[in-house]
């Protein structure tokens, strides 16, 4: 069966059997593109049977052994729905959310599949019991998350990179406050507290003192958060240099 026109006759073969066994053959041998074409024919002549269940299986693995994730996806939602007290429900339900984590994009990408990849392991894990698959969906789940708070943070960077101090410094403590475990937590308050003195500098002189207060109360906060942390030099001198500009504003102003 290995030649082209041999392979077009299993596909036209009448013989259910054999073309079944000669399926299985492929995918025991790992020729999933070839085995996924035959499996695709006996789901439809195996509906309603016993053999229907095992066949449907197998063609949705071809899929994600062949790293088409969406198609597998497809196939292995429509499985444990189908045949909900199955053997085999479960691997789909668990390879369900590797088709997503697998589809999950790099941290500057939208991160829906991410999310989705999140959910499904959810689902693996308030579903069954195997440890050893609840631990790996465990340690999916985190690294998909901190792939998320990765976005959200790098979104939150785009303002202070592009000079929008005022919804950089906001951004970020709203940053803070949604993950306050994230290991991203500390240098976003601290470019929270920069964008907060920078937006002070270039602010209007009759806003200056006010945001310059404001500086200081954000890195008074920052230093109680992090008393040992290695950006406490830097919030140190914003501060000195922020408490020096309210005493030229205030000397100024009792000059008017």
């Amino acid at each position: 069966m290995a030649g082209c026109s041999s392979y077009q006759k299993v596909l036209k073969l009448e013989d259910v059997n054999l073309k079944k066994k000669i399926a299985d053959e492929y995918y025991a041998k790992g020729k999933y593109d070839k085995a996924v074409l035959i499996y695709e024919q006996l789901v439809t002549i195996y509906r309603g049977t016993s053999q229907s269940e095992p066949v449907y299986f197998k063609y949705a693995m071809c899929y994600f052994k062949m790293n088409d994730y969406p198609v597998a996806s497809f196939h292995f939602k429509t499985f444990y729905e189908t045949y909900p007290i199955s053997e085999s429900t479960e691997e789909c339900y668990f390879n369900n959310a590797e088709c997503y984590y697998k589809e999950s994009p790099a941290i500057n990408l939208d991160q829906s599949n991410t999310l989705k990849a999140i959910n499904a392991y959810q689902l693996y894990i308030d579903k069954f019991s195997n440890q050893e698959r609840i631990d790996l969906a465990n340690q999916r789940i985190d690294e998909l998350l901190y792939k998320i708070e990765a976005k959200s943070f790098d979104n939150a960077m785009l303002y202070y990179r592009i000079m929008d101090y005022k919804s950089a410094s906001w951004a970020l403590r709203k940053f803070a406050l949604e993950y306050p475990s994230s290991k991203l937590k500390e240098v976003a308050d601290f470019t929270s507290v920069k964008a907060a003195y920078q937006y002070a500098l270039i602010s209007i002189e009759t806003k200056q003192k006010e945001r310059f207060e404001n500086t200081l109360d954000l890195a008074s906060d920052f230093k109680e958060k992090y008393p040992t942390s290695s950006y406490n030099k830097d919030i140190q001198v914003i501060t000195e240099q922020s408490a020096t500009k309210i005493t030229l504003i205030n000397n100024l102003n009792s000059l008017k």
